[in-house]
């Protein structure tokens, strides 16, 4: 992972991602109060829920010019 990050969810998120596992994740952001999340819109399905998520509880504080973006927990 870029930064050494780590993934602190359940599932990543992809096309057969199901609902339930979106939800958990969600709950799994949340109460793990993390810092920052790494999120790569391109190369990604819309997720409409997840991302209500991100600007409900996080800021973009960073845009790369390969438009990944880095989101800090409000």
């Amino acid at each position: 992972m870029p930064l050494a990050l780590r993934v602190p969810v359940f599932t990543a998120l992809n096309a057969q991602t199901s609902p339930a596992f979106l939800d958990e994740d969600m709950r799994q952001l949340e109460a793990r109060r993390v810092q920052y999340i790494l999120w790569s819109p391109l190369d990604r399905p819309r997720f409409a829920a997840f991302e209500q998520f991100l600007s409900d509880h996080y800021q973009m504080v960073q845009e790369f010019a390969d438009q990944e973006q880095i989101w800090e927990l409000r």
